[in-house]
């Protein structure tokens, strides 16, 4: 059974929203996650044994590995919700249109179009992240190598 319209555009809208939303509780979720990974390496390297690095070198790789898979799941909910967003677009281009374009209107392409959006520092999050655990992977590598020599 087809929709009407404006039930369909109601649909949309809130089916985009929905992404938008799940986006951040998976991010919320991976970013407590780390966070506990965080504290767990920080004890870890502040015992300064071969066992404390040993624990160090794998729980960084795993924070890597998260890393990595955040930012494919952040990516592929903003094609999720640029998808939703140009479906409702397109339904507020056709006939008859609307009084009001919340989604293609020039408002809203000035705002979609800014410099900063929460996407972007979602990703910059990701990828400072990414940079951090790589860190303490070399650190803990190069100390894994050193104690064993010694």
């Amino acid at each position: 059974m087809p929709l009407e319209p404006a039930n369909m555009y109601v649909a949309i809208g809130l089916t985009r929203n929905q992404e938008v939303h799940l986006r951040w509780v998976k991010s919320t979720l991976f970013f407590f996650i780390h966070s506990g990974l965080f504290s767990f390496a920080g004890v870890q390297l502040n015992r300064r044994s071969f066992e404390g690095f040993l624990f160090a070198t794998a729980t960084s790789f795993l924070g890597l590995l998260l890393a990595v898979l955040w930012f494919l799941i952040a990516e592929q909910a903003q094609r999720w919700v640029k998808y939703w967003t140009s479906r409702i677009i397109e339904m507020e281009e056709e006939k008859p249109k609307p009084s009001i374009r919340v989604f293609g209107g020039d408002e809203y392409n000035k705002v979609a179009r800014s410099r900063w959006s929460a996407y972007l520092i979602l990703k910059i999050l990701i990828a400072s992240l990414f940079i951090i655990w790589g860190l303490v992977f070399m650190v803990s590598i190069c100390f894994l190598f050193f104690l064993k020599g010694a």
